[in-house]
C-alpha cells in the first residue's frame, strides 16, 4: 500500500465520520456541505465504490428528505 493509498483510506474515514454528523445535524447547510464532501470521496475511490456509498447513504438517512434531494443532484 503507497502512502498516497492510506492517505486517501483516512481521509475517507474523516469524510464518512463528518457526513455522518452534518446529517444527523440536520439542516439545508448541513446537507450541502455533506453533499460536497460524498462528492470528494467520489475522486478518492472507483465509481462502483461510490455508487455503493451513495447507496448506503440512501438507506441509512432515507427520513432526510431533503438530503436525499441534494444527493440525487
Amino acid at each position: 500500500m503507497t502512502r498516497f493509498d492510506v492517505d486517501a483510506l483516512r481521509r475517507m474515514a474523516v469524510y464518512a465520520a463528518r457526513i455522518h454528523q452534518l446529517v444527523e445535524a440536520g439542516g439545508n447547510p448541513n446537507y450541502e456541505e455533506a453533499c460536497k464532501l460524498v462528492a470528494r470521496m467520489g475522486g478518492l475511490r472507483g465509481a462502483d465504490e461510490q455508487a455503493a456509498h451513495v447507496l448506503d447513504l440512501k438507506v441509512r438517512f432515507k427520513a432526510k428528505r431533503n438530503f436525499m434531494k441534494l444527493l440525487g443532484k
